[in-house]
């Protein structure tokens, strides 16, 4: 049976190859990501699922799983330990293999970049950004003169 093991912050690799290590069937699905700064652009390998590793193993592993370095602890469902068949794995494993995106771009939003809206009310109108605070942006959408502010936590 697959366990899902919550991991610190940026440590989903270390603890899948961990796991491999001790001898445990270990997937940590990853996924190469475009990241802009200010001189260049870099592709880097990072895990699909952030902080989530799905690791093989029997109940009598559980306790020493969970003290491997990087381990938070296990996702639970009704106050045990969450459990996956391996069909469920092995078809999340195909559905990446056929469909993989080469590169995922992540770029930060600036002050008259044109974006295109996907979804609400104004979907598929342009605003130019007019303003980015912390935690929402000011748009400015010019077919229809007006000016809305985007939640950053919602997709634009």
């Amino acid at each position: 049976m697959w366990y899902v093991v919550y991991t610190k912050p940026r440590c989903e690799k270390k603890v899948h190859q961990l796991f491999l290590e001790k001898g445990y069937a270990s997937y940590c699905p990853t996924q190469i990501v475009e990241k802009q700064w200010t001189d260049r652009v870099k592709k880097t390998e990072q895990a699909l699922f952030t902080s989530y590793v799905f690791v093989q193993a029997t109940k009598e592993n559980i306790g020493e799983i969970r003290y491997i370095q990087g381990v938070v602890n296990f996702v639970y469902w009704l106050g045990k330990p969450a459990q996956i068949r391996d069909t469920e794995i092995k078809d999340l494993q195909v559905f990446l293999d056929q469909h993989k995106t080469d590169t995922i771009a992540i770029k930060s939003i600036q002050v008259n970049d044109k974006i295109l809206l996907k979804t609400g009310a104004f979907k598929d109108n342009v605003g130019v950004v007019k303003k980015v605070l912390k935690n929402k942006t000011i748009l400015y959408i010019e077919n229809l003169g007006i000016q809305i502010t985007v939640s950053t936590k919602n997709k634009i």
